[in-house]
């Protein structure tokens, strides 16, 4: 399986704050959702692996526009400080993507906005990148890697990347970065007026999950989400829509259900009745192809006001982002880019609120969280991202592997969207 993720520019400064809200930076997967074992093939902890080498993988931003990092780190907790001139740059003007492999291979997949290659790069022990490879998907029609749900690494031979522009899929080899296949997503087709745009892939065993969320843009607002699961062993697809649920762009991956969550600018729309959708989640359990229409999760119930969306924790433990009136002002276009929301703690199993989270600080409408093997222990981590007069200005990294215990792990330039070990 493999880390992956979609980078973009959609959480820079104040000039987007009346946009949608690009999945952007915010649109950061978790590969195989965490539930990988660290434990090797021989049975012992991080087995064959050498000295760890963990890759941090973000964006910083100017007033200029945003540039994409990939810094190679030997720790994870403690004092670590992301020095941007020894990092691989990701073009982000006009989005991108990644993968790391995992188990650990060494390397790392990048792809950006301005041309529709997929790099692959090794990285040695001292944390030097070197290009090994690349692929070129023009063949197929794509102008970019921008627009895409990620890059998902299956196995050493089997990789995928779903394109939003074309409404196509494309399977390629990692190990020789070759086309294998390509694929049409008309599943996703629009209707007149409606715009889509894919979150990141979600891997559930051998199928992957591809969430869509549509707009319209008069007025602004957004609509329905389809899903798409795609069976790996033969490449073929099943479509299922919510419409009681809008605007779902998040996900957090537990043992039982991947849970799908709105961007926090659906609090404004329903609101000021741009949309009949409260913020909600809904889930698709383990192994399903279609959403659960069993449930569905009011945020703005749980949390007792206006709800951005749900950012992992540890466990069946996550958090919901509450807006705070008398921090951020009136709910508006640009609160889900204001440093007005606290963290709930919630129980998903559950369905109930458990409480404010005093270690973490005020912070934008939206957060990322992934999982990482440090010391042969797998431990979940939860970003919070800090905003500035130029935007994202750094993320506050916390370790929730025990929810009674968070602590601060780092700081992070920009909006840290990834943590993973590459070694």
């Amino acid at each position: 399986m493999a880390l992956s993720g979609a980078l973009g520019t959609g959480c820079g400064s104040d000039d987007d704050v009346s946009s949608r809200g690009d999945a952007g930076f915010f649109d950061a997967g978790e590969g195989d959702g965490g539930t990988r074992d660290a434990t090797m093939e021989d049975g012992t902890p991080d087995a064959g692996l050498g000295d760890p080498l963990y890759l941090l993988i973000g964006a910083v931003f100017t007033p200029d526009g945003a540039t994409g990092y990939v810094f190679p780190s030997p720790d994870i907790d403690g004092d670590v400080e992301v020095d941007l001139t020894r990092t691989l740059e990701i073009p982000a003007a006009g989005g991108g993507a990644f993968a790391v492999p995992d188990p650990p291979t060494g390397q790392v997949f990048i792809g950006s906005g301005e041309s529709p290659v997929i790099e692959r790069y090794g990285v040695d022990a001292d944390g030097v990148f070197t290009l090994e490879d690349r692929i070129s998907l023009m063949p197929v029609g794509w102008s970019s890697i921008g627009t895409t749900s990620g890059i998902t690494v299956i196995s050493p031979t089997k990789a995928y990347v779903f394109d939003s522009t074309t409404l196509t899929g494309v399977e390629f080899n990692p190990t020789t970065m070759t086309l294998v296949d390509d694929f049409s997503l008309s599943g996703f087709e629009a209707e007149e007026g409606f715009s889509p745009e894919f979150a990141s892939s979600v891997v559930d065993g051998n199928r992957i999950l591809v969430n869509v969320r549509y707009f319209t843009d008069s007025p602004l607002t957004a609509t329905e989400t389809r899903l798409a699961v795609l069976d790996t062993t033969d490449n073929s697809i099943t479509y299922d829509t919510q419409t009681n649920c809008a605007n779902l762009l998040f996900s957090v991956v537990t043992d039982t259900a991947i849970y799908f969550s709105p961007h926090a600018n659906q609090a404004y729309f329903f609101a000021d009745e741009l949309s009949d959708n409260s913020p909600c989640a809904v889930r698709v359990l383990r192994g399903a192809s279609a959403y659960d229409d069993d449930f569905r999760l009011d945020l703005n119930a749980l949390v007792e006001g206006s709800a951005g969306p749900l950012v992992p924790g540890s466990g069946t433990s996550a958090y919901v982002l509450r807006y705070d009136e008398t921090t951020g002002g009136p709910i508006g276009p640009g609160s889900a880019f204001l440093p007005g929301w606290r963290a709930i703690e919630v129980d998903l199993d559950g369905e109930a609120r458990v409480g404010e989270v005093a270690a973490f600080p005020l912070t934008t409408g939206a957060g990322v969280g992934f999982q990482v093997p440090v010391e042969g222990v797998m431990r979940s981590y939860t970003a919070i991202p800090q905003f500035g007069d130029a935007g994202i200005e750094s993320t506050l990294l916390f370790d929730v592997t025990d929810p009674m215990n968070v602590t601060q792990a780092f700081e992070a330039a920009g909006f840290l969207v990834s943590a993973s070990r590459v070694r």
